[in-house]
């Protein structure tokens, strides 16, 4: 990456608002906008840190693009560790377009994917556990990704990765003790430096379970809508939505493959997806979706499970309920309006199963449902607890690495050059976790998931 290039971009998402926030980053940053201001010596004396009003204009005229408030931070001061500029100006496509247009006549640069972020880290601003955080927090689909990235990006991942390094280095520095002075060799500091490596290879492995469980939910939560053919699951669908997504009619089988919208519930965003109708069936493009809707119900965090109470129970249909009763699952009996099936109520009540009997042309039946989702949610939020230090696939992968390593020290110790040989190698994981900067193909594969602003 060349550093000596100037570079901005919008900061802010596209499209028509109130304001858009440009960001400009580099050496030259300060000299470069000065000429795209009506009042250049106003700008460069400006106090860093404020923010102030110009206007800007298109080069080498006095036409007014538009009023902006400005704000300058000097390096190493900034987000960069550069030189910085913020600057606000009203969200119309064609003013950010232009401002965008004149900062590159100028002599700035287009920015690349996370080329802020990466500028940060290669600066010295943070390291890559934080770098990573930054994406976290900005893509983060609920309260628990959300807080696992702020730790991060508070930096307690780091504090806790300096902590293993310490261990390791102590026990490090009594098996290279041992080795220079074989003959002084002391049986309780070789149990004692043992110990603390057993003890760090269980804090990883229940660190690795912890992060199973979180990405169960990264991305939200998976909600899956399933049932017998027509029993009214792609409504349910569109009356969580908010609109006629899902198109719904009397014959069954209309639904014959599975359809996701994004539904936000009290601050967390929920994939919702419809699928098509279980049944038996010759029709083979109505079998192919029936197979894919058995497999979103393997990957959901709930399933809500619709029966019609004007449809027989089937054999297929007794045997998909006591399945997911010792899952998540939430059971309607629907058209209870219309039909009375006490065959399928004796049922859930045999099974001792809870099921919600529901018209799903009742917005008080709806308002049921979703309370009982978001309990559902929260159930799920509170069983879940936080690594201390794995938020990302790559982290994870190089902690399996390091718990790889570490095992083969423990299964080595009475063999001292090998023991410290593979703790020596935990330690250049860690240190890969945290971050090296000569190691471009990481990097780019890192920031390049980046938005162009950031």
């Amino acid at each position: 990456m060349d550093l000596s290039r100037t570079i901005a971009a919008v900061a802010t998402p596209t499209g028509t608002g109130a304001l858009a926030i440009i960001r400009i980053s580099g050496k030259m940053a300060f000299e470069n906008i000065s000429h795209c201001l009506f009042s250049p010596e106003k700008f460069l004396k400006a106090e860093t840190g404020k923010i102030f009003l110009h206007k800007f204009k298109k080069s080498g005229t006095e036409q007014v693009i538009d009023e902006v408030t400005v704000i300058k931070y000097r390096e190493p001061y900034s987000y960069t560790g550069e030189n910085m500029v913020e600057i606000f100006c009203h969200g119309g496509p064609y003013i950010v377009r232009s401002i965008i247009r004149e900062l590159n006549a100028s002599g700035i640069d287009g920015a690349q994917k996370g080329e802020f972020t990466r500028r940060a880290f290669l600066n010295g601003k943070m390291d890559l556990t934080k770098a990573e955080a930054v994406k976290s927090v900005i893509e983060c689909k609920n309260e628990i990704e959300n807080r696992i990235a702020i730790s991060a990006l508070d930096g307690e991942q780091r504090r806790r990765l300096e902590n293993w390094k310490e261990e390791i280095i102590k026990v490090l520095i009594q098996i290279e003790t041992e080795i220079e002075f074989e003959e002084d060799h002391d049986v309780i500091t070789e149990k004692t430096g043992k110990t603390k490596i057993l003890d760090l290879i269980a804090i990883i492995k229940d660190d690795l379970k912890k992060r199973g469980k979180i990405k169960e939910i990264e991305g939200g939560f998976r909600i899956v809508i399933a049932g017998p053919a027509n029993a009214g699951k792609s409504t349910l669908f569109n009356q969580m939505i908010g609109y006629q997504r899902a198109l719904t009619h009397k014959e069954p089988g209309t639904t014959r493959d599975w359809i996701s919208e994004k539904w936000y519930l009290e601050g967390n965003e929920i994939i919702l997806i419809d699928t098509a109708g279980i049944r038996e069936t010759d029709n083979e493009v109505e079998r192919a979706g029936i197979d894919r809707s058995l497999q979103e119900i393997g990957r959901a965090n709930i399933t809500i499970w619709v029966t019609s109470a004007d449809e027989e129970l089937s054999t297929e249909e007794i045997k998909s309920i006591k399945d997911l009763s010792d899952k998540n699952s939430i059971f309607l009996i629907n058209k209870t309006d219309l039909n009375k099936n006490e065959n399928k109520e004796n049922l859930f009540n045999t099974e001792g199963i809870p099921v919600y009997k529901t018209s799903l042309t009742r917005d008080k039946d709806i308002q049921n449902i979703t309370e009982e989702i978001n309990s559902r949610i929260n159930r799920i939020k509170n069983t879940i607890e936080f690594p201390d230090i794995i938020s990302s696939v790559r982290q994870e992968s190089i902690a399996r690495d390091i718990l790889d390593v570490l095992i083969e020290s423990i299964e080595n110790w009475g063999r001292a050059e090998i023991a410290a040989h593979y703790l020596n190698k935990s330690l250049e994981y860690i240190e890969e976790i945290i971050g090296k900067k000569d190691n471009e193909e990481v990097l780019n594969r890192i920031f390049e998931g980046f938005c162009i602003g950031k």
